[in-house]
């Protein structure tokens, strides 16, 4: 025995059926990306403010505080210097350190001696 052909959709169950689901998807797609959003605008409001890292660079505070020395962008780089003008970010001070342990501190393995070379002394 045959089993009885199942009954042809209208047209307008069929394009009934086929709005309701893609209207359903498309709402949980715009859900999503407006909670995500609201969550990203939330933390921005709460007045955070960003963290800001300004970089230690030569100043005329420099210049008074270690004479004879210039900063790194007026030496001529065709010379070695003596010594260098650094900021220490350990102890967040500027000091004059001899070139060869400068060099060392920044090409060793570790970052947390590392120190950011501002000017250099003949």
């Amino acid at each position: 025995m045959r089993a009885p052909r199942p009954r042809p959709r209208t047209f307008r169950a069929l394009l009934a059926r086929l709005v309701l689901v893609r209207t359903a998807v498309l709402a949980l797609v715009a859900a999503v990306l407006v909670l995500g959003h609201t969550l990203s605008t939330a933390v921005a409001s709460h007045g955070l403010v960003p963290y800001d890292d300004p970089q230690p660079t030569w100043t005329g505070r420099e210049a008074l505080a270690f004479p004879g020395c210039v900063a790194t962008t007026a030496w001529d780089r065709t010379q070695v210097p003596s010594a260098l003008v650094v900021h220490v970010f350990r102890d967040e001070e500027r000091v004059r350190m001899a070139f060869d342990r400068a060099w060392r501190l920044n090409h060793n393995k570790t970052e947390v001696d590392d120190v950011q070379v501002l000017g250099a002394c003949p």
